[in-house]
Protein backbone atom coordinates (compact mmCIF):
# COMPACT_ATOMS: atom_id res chain seq x y z
CA UNK A 1 0.00 0.00 0.00
CA UNK A 2 1.10 3.57 -0.71
CA UNK A 3 0.35 6.89 0.96
CA UNK A 4 -2.64 7.21 -1.34
CA UNK A 5 -4.15 4.10 0.29
CA UNK A 6 -3.99 5.52 3.81
CA UNK A 7 -7.30 6.02 5.54
CA UNK A 8 -9.03 5.74 8.90
CA UNK A 9 -12.46 4.15 9.13
CA UNK A 10 -14.71 4.72 12.15
CA UNK A 11 -16.33 1.43 13.12
CA UNK A 12 -19.83 1.51 14.62
CA UNK A 13 -19.41 1.50 18.42
CA UNK A 14 -15.96 0.06 17.83
CA UNK A 15 -12.39 1.11 17.07
CA UNK A 16 -10.75 3.20 14.39
CA UNK A 17 -9.48 0.89 11.66
CA UNK A 18 -6.28 2.30 10.16
CA UNK A 19 -5.28 1.20 6.66
CA UNK A 20 -2.21 1.78 4.53
CA UNK A 21 0.85 1.30 6.78
CA UNK A 22 0.27 4.60 8.57
CA UNK A 23 3.25 5.37 10.87
CA UNK A 24 2.26 5.47 14.54
CA UNK A 25 4.07 7.04 17.49
CA UNK A 26 3.32 8.42 20.94
CA UNK A 27 3.90 12.05 21.89
CA UNK A 28 3.57 13.98 25.12
CA UNK A 29 3.61 17.67 25.99
CA UNK A 30 6.70 19.10 27.62
CA UNK A 31 5.83 21.85 30.09
CA UNK A 32 7.94 24.63 31.63
CA UNK A 33 8.38 25.57 35.30
CA UNK A 34 5.14 27.56 35.13
CA UNK A 35 3.20 24.56 33.85
CA UNK A 36 2.81 25.98 30.34
CA UNK A 37 3.23 23.79 27.24
CA UNK A 38 6.58 24.17 25.50
CA UNK A 39 6.66 21.58 22.74
CA UNK A 40 5.70 18.08 21.70
CA UNK A 41 8.23 15.34 22.46
CA UNK A 42 8.24 11.83 21.04
CA UNK A 43 8.03 9.10 23.68
CA UNK A 44 8.06 6.02 21.49
CA UNK A 45 7.39 4.58 18.06
CA UNK A 46 5.04 1.70 17.43
CA UNK A 47 5.73 -0.97 14.85
CA UNK A 48 2.49 -1.84 13.10
CA UNK A 49 1.32 -3.74 10.08
CA UNK A 50 -0.59 -2.41 7.08
CA UNK A 51 -3.85 -2.54 9.08
CA UNK A 52 -4.37 -1.91 12.79
CA UNK A 53 -7.17 -0.91 15.16
CA UNK A 54 -6.96 1.98 17.63
CA UNK A 55 -9.16 2.15 20.72
CA UNK A 56 -11.75 4.93 20.84
CA UNK A 57 -13.74 3.88 23.92
CA UNK A 58 -10.91 4.44 26.41
CA UNK A 59 -11.32 1.02 27.99
CA UNK A 60 -8.81 -1.14 26.15
CA UNK A 61 -6.20 -2.89 28.25
CA UNK A 62 -3.82 -2.74 25.30
CA UNK A 63 -3.75 0.99 24.68
CA UNK A 64 -3.48 2.56 22.19
CA UNK A 65 -4.75 -0.49 20.34
CA UNK A 66 -8.22 -1.96 20.53
CA UNK A 67 -8.30 -5.20 22.50
CA UNK A 68 -11.71 -6.23 21.14
CA UNK A 69 -13.19 -6.27 24.63
CA UNK A 70 -13.42 -2.73 26.05
CA UNK A 71 -16.10 -1.47 23.67
CA UNK A 72 -18.32 -4.52 24.15
CA UNK A 73 -19.57 -3.24 27.52
CA UNK A 74 -22.08 -0.80 26.09
CA UNK A 75 -19.88 1.84 24.46
CA UNK A 76 -21.92 4.36 22.47
CA UNK A 77 -19.67 5.78 19.79
CA UNK A 78 -22.41 7.40 17.73
CA UNK A 79 -20.93 10.04 15.44
CA UNK A 80 -22.36 13.48 16.24
CA UNK A 81 -19.96 15.81 14.41
CA UNK A 82 -21.36 17.89 11.59
CA UNK A 83 -19.59 17.04 8.36
CA UNK A 84 -19.07 20.58 7.12
CA UNK A 85 -16.14 22.52 5.61
CA UNK A 86 -13.84 23.89 8.29
CA UNK A 87 -13.29 27.25 6.59
CA UNK A 88 -17.04 27.92 6.46
CA UNK A 89 -17.64 27.34 10.17
CA UNK A 90 -14.91 29.23 12.04
CA UNK A 91 -14.82 32.32 14.20
CA UNK A 92 -12.49 34.98 12.77
CA UNK A 93 -10.14 37.05 14.94
CA UNK A 94 -8.48 40.05 13.30
CA UNK A 95 -4.79 40.63 13.95
CA UNK A 96 -2.27 43.09 12.58
CA UNK A 97 -2.44 44.06 8.91
CA UNK A 98 -3.18 41.07 6.69
CA UNK A 99 -3.48 38.62 9.60
CA UNK A 100 -6.52 36.62 10.65
CA UNK A 101 -6.90 33.78 13.14
CA UNK A 102 -9.55 31.16 12.44
CA UNK A 103 -10.93 29.39 15.50
CA UNK A 104 -13.32 26.48 15.83
CA UNK A 105 -13.80 25.97 19.59
CA UNK A 106 -15.48 22.56 19.30
CA UNK A 107 -12.18 21.18 17.93
CA UNK A 108 -10.18 22.37 20.95
CA UNK A 109 -8.31 19.46 22.56
CA UNK A 110 -7.13 21.41 25.59
CA UNK A 111 -3.44 20.99 24.69
CA UNK A 112 -2.88 24.58 25.79
CA UNK A 113 -0.30 25.79 23.28
CA UNK A 114 -2.54 28.78 22.45
CA UNK A 115 -1.75 30.09 25.95
CA UNK A 116 2.02 29.72 25.69
CA UNK A 117 3.55 33.20 26.15
CA UNK A 118 0.46 35.39 25.76
CA UNK A 119 -2.86 34.19 24.39
CA UNK A 120 -2.68 33.75 20.65
CA UNK A 121 -5.43 36.33 20.12
CA UNK A 122 -3.05 38.92 21.58
CA UNK A 123 0.03 37.56 19.80
CA UNK A 124 -1.44 38.13 16.34
CA UNK A 125 -1.90 41.84 17.03
CA UNK A 126 1.82 42.55 16.58
CA UNK A 127 3.88 41.51 13.55
CA UNK A 128 6.94 40.77 15.69
CA UNK A 129 5.02 38.00 17.44
CA UNK A 130 3.77 36.21 14.32
CA UNK A 131 6.44 33.49 14.31
CA UNK A 132 5.38 32.51 17.83
CA UNK A 133 1.71 32.64 16.82
CA UNK A 134 2.46 30.35 13.87
CA UNK A 135 4.03 27.78 16.16
CA UNK A 136 1.09 28.04 18.54
CA UNK A 137 -1.28 27.06 15.74
CA UNK A 138 1.07 24.38 14.38
CA UNK A 139 1.12 22.68 17.80
CA UNK A 140 -2.69 22.60 17.99
CA UNK A 141 -3.41 18.91 17.24
CA UNK A 142 -7.10 19.30 16.52
CA UNK A 143 -6.60 22.06 13.98
CA UNK A 144 -9.00 24.28 15.90
CA UNK A 145 -6.70 27.24 15.24
CA UNK A 146 -5.43 28.32 11.82
CA UNK A 147 -3.57 31.45 10.74
CA UNK A 148 -4.23 33.30 7.51
CA UNK A 149 -1.58 35.81 6.44
CA UNK A 150 -2.12 37.97 3.37
CA UNK A 151 -4.88 35.64 2.24
CA UNK A 152 -2.77 32.48 2.52
CA UNK A 153 -3.53 29.67 4.96
CA UNK A 154 -0.42 28.93 7.02
CA UNK A 155 0.03 25.24 7.81
CA UNK A 156 3.01 23.11 8.85
CA UNK A 157 4.31 20.46 6.48
CA UNK A 158 3.23 17.23 8.11
CA UNK A 159 3.85 13.74 6.78
CA UNK A 160 0.91 11.37 6.85
CA UNK A 161 1.15 9.80 10.29
CA UNK A 162 -0.66 9.32 13.59
CA UNK A 163 0.42 10.23 17.12
CA UNK A 164 -1.38 9.08 20.23
CA UNK A 165 -0.92 11.93 22.68
CA UNK A 166 -0.59 12.47 26.42
CA UNK A 167 -0.19 15.42 28.74
CA UNK A 168 0.54 15.69 32.46
CA UNK A 169 -3.16 15.38 33.32
CA UNK A 170 -4.39 12.40 31.35
CA UNK A 171 -4.27 10.65 27.98
CA UNK A 172 -4.91 12.95 25.05
CA UNK A 173 -6.50 12.43 21.65
CA UNK A 174 -5.29 10.69 18.52
CA UNK A 175 -3.48 13.29 16.41
CA UNK A 176 -3.95 12.58 12.69
CA UNK A 177 -1.51 14.45 10.46
CA UNK A 178 -0.91 15.12 6.79
CA UNK A 179 -4.43 14.90 5.40
CA UNK A 180 -5.28 11.25 6.00
CA UNK A 181 -8.93 10.66 4.99
CA UNK A 182 -11.32 9.80 7.83
CA UNK A 183 -14.35 7.77 6.81
CA UNK A 184 -17.50 7.66 8.93
CA UNK A 185 -19.28 4.44 9.79
CA UNK A 186 -21.82 5.17 7.04
CA UNK A 187 -19.10 5.49 4.41
CA UNK A 188 -19.01 9.27 4.00
CA UNK A 189 -15.68 11.10 4.15
CA UNK A 190 -15.05 13.93 6.55
CA UNK A 191 -13.45 17.17 5.38
CA UNK A 192 -9.77 16.30 4.79
CA UNK A 193 -7.44 18.44 6.90
CA UNK A 194 -3.76 18.64 7.72
CA UNK A 195 -4.38 18.42 11.48
CA UNK A 196 -7.23 16.48 13.09
CA UNK A 197 -7.70 15.04 16.60
CA UNK A 198 -9.85 11.98 17.17
CA UNK A 199 -11.40 11.10 20.51
CA UNK A 200 -9.92 8.11 22.33
CA UNK A 201 -11.59 8.47 25.73
CA UNK A 202 -15.13 7.74 24.55
CA UNK A 203 -16.55 10.93 26.11
CA UNK A 204 -16.56 13.47 23.26
CA UNK A 205 -19.81 15.28 22.40
CA UNK A 206 -18.41 15.78 18.88
CA UNK A 207 -17.66 12.19 17.87
CA UNK A 208 -15.42 11.09 16.31
CA UNK A 209 -13.41 14.26 17.02
CA UNK A 210 -11.88 15.30 20.32
CA UNK A 211 -13.63 18.18 22.13
CA UNK A 212 -11.40 18.12 25.27
CA UNK A 213 -13.92 16.02 27.24
CA UNK A 214 -11.01 13.83 28.37
CA UNK A 215 -9.70 16.57 30.66
CA UNK A 216 -10.38 16.21 34.40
Amino acid sequence: MTGDDMKIVVMKNGPYMVYGNVPLDEKSIKIDAMGKPVKWIEDKKYYTGPIYALCRCGKSENMPFCDGIGHTGGFDGTETAKNEPYLDTCLVHEGCKGVQLLEKPILCTGAGFCHTNKKIEAMIKKEKNLDIAKQQTFDCPGGGLTLIIDGKIIEPELKKSISVTNDVRTIGPIWVKGGIPIISENGTRYDIRNRVALCRCGKSKNMPFCDSSHLP
